[in-house]
């Protein structure tokens, strides 16, 4: 069984996310993101709070 994802994302922080956000948000129905879970410890990740707090940026 195959799952095809649609918008899946290559952002790599919360600011290529708000960008993509502001860019789309109106238009698409759902994006994935590949992000680590946990308690952020470092910059160099997108973490899954990063991507909550933008994404209730944009909540319509």
């Amino acid at each position: 069984m195959s799952i095809e994802i649609n918008n899946l994302l290559s952002v790599c922080n919360r600011e290529e996310f708000r960008d993509w956000l502001s860019k789309y948000y109106a238009i698409e129905k759902e994006c994935w993101c590949i992000v680590k879970r946990g308690e952020p410890k470092s910059d160099n990740v997108f973490w899954y709070i990063d991507a909550v707090e933008e994404a209730m940026c944009f909540d319509g």
